[in-house]
């Protein structure tokens, strides 16, 4: 058997899905483009840049302040849109928590996200839900995706939509 590095592409590739599964193969393929469009993001935040990892999670996508980095769902990445929104809704958590953590950015909902942020983990999904950090996340996901990737993203509960939409026009517009 030949070393890795002796092998052509094709080989390799094959080799990679023999043991790991087509799936992964195009999750890997999938990764590096979305860890570009994070670095845009970052940069259009000035925030620091992050690791995203895919991984089979319960949520579609997850952002660990401590450890900073993001973990996209096996069950999404390969869903462009879904996936695009998977990031964009992490990458402004890591915002919200990098405003809070650095006092430097003044954002006019700095001392909520401080608050929330110190119960945030105590929540249930549900109340977590009607979070100004979630609701903040949800509005500019809905902005850059609109804005940036022409996709209109409309939230399945109206009520939140209706939340969502007075926030962006109060904070994000």
């Amino acid at each position: 058997m030949k070393k890795i590095e002796e092998l052509t592409e094709k080989e390799f590739k094959e080799e990679f899905i023999k043991h790991f599964g087509e799936d992964r193969w195009n999750q890997s393929e999938v990764l590096p483009i979305l860890q570009e469009k994070a670095e845009i993001l970052c940069s259009y935040l000035d925030i620091e840049e992050i690791p995203i990892l895919c991984d089979p999670i319960k949520e579609d996508s997850r952002y660990y302040p401590e450890e900073k980095f993001i973990i996209i769902s096996d069950k999404v990445i390969l869903n462009e849109v879904e996936a695009l929104k998977s990031l964009i809704h992490e990458i402004r958590h890591h915002f919200q928590y990098t405003c809070v953590s650095t006092n430097k950015m003044k954002e006019p909902m700095l001392e909520q996200w401080r608050k929330e942020i110190e119960i945030y983990d105590t929540l249930s999904p549900s109340v977590q839900l009607c979070t100004f950090l979630e609701i903040d996340a949800y509005a500019f996901t809905k902005v850059i995706m609109k804005n940036w990737f022409n996709k209109d993203i409309i939230f399945p509960d109206d009520e939140y939509e209706k939340a969502i939409s007075l926030y962006i026009k109060k904070y994000l517009s």
